[in-house]
């Protein structure tokens, strides 16, 4: 049995790997911007320490916020000496001092924690933190949306390989809430994608085809809707 949950870890691991220190402030074209705006705070997959992968969106009007992070986990990509577990703390100081801020800046301010892949991982933390009062937003200003996310109930790596089993750097963080204390959290998952549909046989050849595609097939017609809480299905659509 030990065996067989090292094994999952292991691929665990891999899945997690990309196919392809710090904070950020809004951009320079949305600098300035008046009391009560929307804000992204955008979380990026390993190896997209400046979350990139958001580069094509239109957000309508919404502050893009970039939480800058090692994003670490494959060694071609990462930081010398920095774990997926180490990447996954930072981004989670990182991005909370992100949220802070900004609130500091704009009370008014109306926040979407935006992740994908290992950024989704962090984005979970974060959303953690504001339901329980750990940080200083009101629940009422913040909302999430989930790409790809390992810790997706159910059918995500954290949700299949148990809590606290690890091997190169990973560790599974098991599964996520489901309940962020009223805050709206949507996750979505491509069918097959190894990463938050890790139950599937075709996960492999899912993970290669499939996962890559949030940015192009799936944020698009998503991330600036109206957030609908729950786990959200997406038909195929790789390879992209």
């Amino acid at each position: 049995m030990r065996r067989h949950l090292a094994g999952l870890a292991a691929a665990a691991a891999t899945a997690l790997l990309p196919l392809t220190g710090g904070l950020a402030a809004a951009e320079p074209a949305q600098a300035e911007n008046a009391a009560g705006a929307r804000y992204f705070v955008l979380i990026g997959g390993t190896c997209d320490p400046h979350a990139d992968a958001y580069n094509g969106i239109d957000l309508r009007g919404g502050v893009r916020l970039r939480v800058e992070y090692p994003a670490a986990g494959n060694p071609l990509c990462s930081p010398i000496g920095i774990s997926y577990d180490a990447s996954v703390a930072e981004g989670h100081r990182a991005a909370r001092a992100v949220l802070e801020q900004t609130y500091a800046d704009d009370p008014a301010g109306q926040f979407v924690i935006v992740g994908f892949s290992q950024g989704a991982h962090v984005a979970n933390l974060v959303l953690e933190d504001v339901a329980d009062g750990r940080i200083g937003v009101p629940k009422s200003q913040v909302s999430g949306s989930l790409y790809g996310d390992p810790m997706h109930p159910g059918t995500g790596i954290g949700a299949v390989v148990p809590k606290g089993i690890g091997v190169f750097g990973f560790t599974s963080p098991g599964p996520g809430r489901t309940d962020f204390g009223g805050i709206p959290v949507e996750r979505y998952c491509i069918e097959t994608d190894g990463v938050c549909h890790f139950t599937t046989i075709e996960a492999p050849g899912g993970y290669l085809v499939q996962h890559p595609c949030y940015p192009a097939k799936v944020m698009p017609h998503t991330l600036t809707d109206e957030v609908v809480h729950g786990n959200h299905w997406w038909p195929r659509v790789g390879p992209c």
